[in-house]
């Protein structure tokens, strides 16, 4: 028997943007993801990726604030 999780990691990379192949922004190390309208939230790492750990079963909207560039939700 399998025991259900009550909790996960949620985890990531964010690009940067580019065009014809080359980076035309980096990400900024002032971004911010948020899941959850803000429940949870992270900075990212110098490689773009982040994590919340511990996140409570469910249906999340991830979204990213970043200063220079704009993500989907």
């Amino acid at each position: 028997l399998a025991a259900l999780a009550d909790a996960a990691t949620v985890e990531g990379r964010l690009l940067a943007a580019t065009f014809r192949g080359r980076v035309t922004r980096a990400v900024s190390m002032k971004t911010k993801v948020l899941l959850g309208g803000g429940r949870y939230q992270t900075q990212i790492a110098k490689d773009g990726t982040f994590e919340f750990p511990d996140v409570a079963v469910g249906t999340y909207i991830l979204e990213v604030q970043s200063p220079h560039l704009v993500y989907s939700r």
